[in-house]
């Protein structure tokens, strides 16, 4: 009978309902530190990011500022300008084009700089030789290669330039 009463006290227990309030679970007072830590020794984030990722775990808006003030004050935060510098330089490296990047940048809450030609022409040649895309076939138009041509154009919007920009650059480097 020491069985029964140990299972049914085991299952009155764990059919209790559980609170559906997420606030008043436990937590440490260095939770949100210890998570941003945590996310910090992964990869570096912006401080809109973290703001966002703690939001998401529900934390309060005084812990959050206190949080990032502090992570400022061991500086564990790098310097957004030269976040920025870094996330340009990685997505440039994979061959994305300078709208993807100012749309990411943004959406991480960093300043964009600003894209020079050359560097957009060659971030553009990259892209299109890693695909062994001709860029003349963008600047000469031959009927016969309308699909060449299409496939061409989808691939450069997919990877964040303007077209007509990338038009522009590419006529520019190999005349008309």
């Amino acid at each position: 009978m020491l069985t029964d009463h140990f299972t049914t006290a085991m299952f009155t227990s764990m059919s209790a309902p559980l609170s559906k309030n997420k606030t008043t679970k436990y937590r440490s007072p260095h939770y949100a530190f210890n998570y941003c830590v945590w996310l910090l020794g992964r990869r570096d984030y912006s401080q809109k990011e973290l703001r966002d990722k703690m939001k998401r775990k529900e934390v309060s808006q005084q812990e959050i500022e206190s949080t990032i003030e502090k992570l400022n004050t061991y500086k564990y935060l790098k310097n957004e300008n030269e976040l920025a510098q870094q996330w340009v330089k990685a997505l440039s490296a994979r061959g994305k084009g300078p709208y993807f990047i100012q749309q990411s940048l943004k959406k991480m809450g960093l300043p964009t700089p600003a894209v020079s030609d050359e560097a957009e022409k060659e971030a553009l040649l990259k892209a299109l030789n890693s695909k062994r895309i001709d860029p003349e076939v963008l600047v000469k138009y031959d009927p016969k290669k309308a699909a060449e041509i299409s496939k061409a154009k989808r691939y450069i919007m997919s990877r964040g330039f303007n077209l007509q920009r990338a038009q522009q650059l590419l006529k520019d480097e190999f005349g008309s």
